[in-house]
């Protein structure tokens, strides 16, 4: 009856996640943001020490 694939699956679950869990999903993509930027500090601070 249904004949959806995972993406499809994906992208109701975030669409249903953004719309009942509005609060939760700022709070989400804002702490991912913070750990993506830690991230590439912490990239830039190794990529220093092995030019040394």
């Amino acid at each position: 009856m249904f004949n959806m694939g995972l993406t499809e699956i994906i992208i109701l679950v975030l669409i249903i996640i953004v719309l009942f869990f509005p609060q939760k999903t700022k709070d989400l993509v804002r702490n991912m943001g913070v750990a993506i930027g830690a991230f590439k500090e912490g990239a830039k601070e190794v990529e220093k020490e092995i030019k040394k």
